[in-house]
C-alpha cells in the first residue's frame, strides 16, 4: 500500500531506490523492471524479514560494502492488531513491537552511522494517528505507533547536530489492504470520522513523505506530520 507508493513516487521524481520486500514476489519483481525502464533510475530490490535482525544486518552491510550512499530511510513497514486489550495475548502486543517499533530502530541504527560520517540525511517514519489519538480496540497498535513518534523527535534532537532530519507522517484512514482488516464497518466508521468522507489514496500519503524528502523541507525536522483529512 503506502509503502509501494512511496516507492513509485520517489522513481517518478528521479531517485534512486532500494526496494525492500519481505520475499520475492513476481508482481513486485515486474514493478521494479518496469520502473527502471520508464523513469531511467537505479531501482533495485532487497529482501528480508524486518524481523530477523541476522538476516536483515547481512542485507545491510552487503548494501554499504557495495558502497552504496544512502542519503533517504523511509521506514514504512508494519502490522496492524485490533483486539479488546484484557483478551489481547502479550505474544501478540510484542509481535506488532517487533514489527512496528523494534524492527525500524534496528534498520535505523544500521544505516544511520554512514549518514553521521557524511553530514547529511533524511528519515522518515510512517505512523499513523492512532500512536496520537486514543482508539478503542487498538492499544498494541496505537501504542507502538506512539513509541514511534516518541523515537522521531528523539532522534530529531539526538542527530540535527550532524545534519540528518528525522520526522513521521501519521496517515489517517489510508485505502489500503492493511486498514480493511479490521472490517467493513470499522473502515467505513474511520471513513465517516473524516471531515472530508473518505479515505486518503496511498499516492497523497506518498506526496507528503517526498515532500518531507526533499530541500522544500530542509528545516522541517523532529515532526509528526498528521495527514488525516480532518478527523473528528
Amino acid at each position: 500500500g503506502i509503502g509501494n507508493a512511496v516507492m513509485k513516487e520517489l522513481c517518478e521524481r528521479g531517485q534512486n531506490v532500494i526496494a525492500h520486500s519481505r520475499c520475492e514476489r513476481e508482481n513486485f519483481i515486474n514493478e521494479i523492471r518496469e520502473l527502471r525502464e520508464i523513469y531511467h533510475i537505479d531501482i533495485e530490490p532487497i529482501y528480508f524479514d524486518i524481523t530477523n535482525n541476522k538476516k536483515m544486518g547481512l542485507e545491510i552491510k552487503k548494501i554499504i560494502a557495495e558502497g552504496k550512499q544512502i542519503d533517504t530511510l523511509i521506514n514504512c513497514a508494519g502490522i496492524a492488531s485490533f483486539s479488546f486489550f484484557p483478551l489481547t495475548k502479550i505474544s501478540e502486543i510484542r509481535k506488532v513491537f517487533d514489527n512496528n517499533l523494534f524492527s525500524i530502530m534496528e534498520i535505523t541504527q544500521l544505516l544511520v552511522k554512514q549518514m553521521i560520517k557524511r553530514k547529511k540525511g533524511c528519515i522518515v517514519n510512517i505512523s499513523s494517528i492512532a500512536g496520537i489519538d486514543v482508539q478503542t480496540n487498538n492499544s498494541a497498535y496505537g501504542v507502538s505507533k506512539a513509541a514511534v513518534n516518541a523515537f522521531t523527535k528523539g532522534l530529531a534532537m539526538e542527530l540535527g547536530q550532524f545534519n540528518i532530519r528525522v520526522n513521521a507522517v501519521a496517515p489517517g484512514i489510508v485505502d489500503t489492504d492493511m486498514v480493511k482488516i479490521s472490517g467493513e464497518d470499522n473502515y467505513k466508521l474511520l471513513v465517516s470520522n473524516s471531515a472530508m468522507k473518505r479515505a486518503a489514496d496511498p499516492k497523497e500519503v506518498a506526496k507528503a513523505v517526498a515532500w518531507i524528502c526533499s530541500e522544500e523541507a530542509s528545516y522541517v525536522n523532529g515532526q509528526i506530520i498528521r495527514l488525516d483529512g480532518g478527523m473528528i
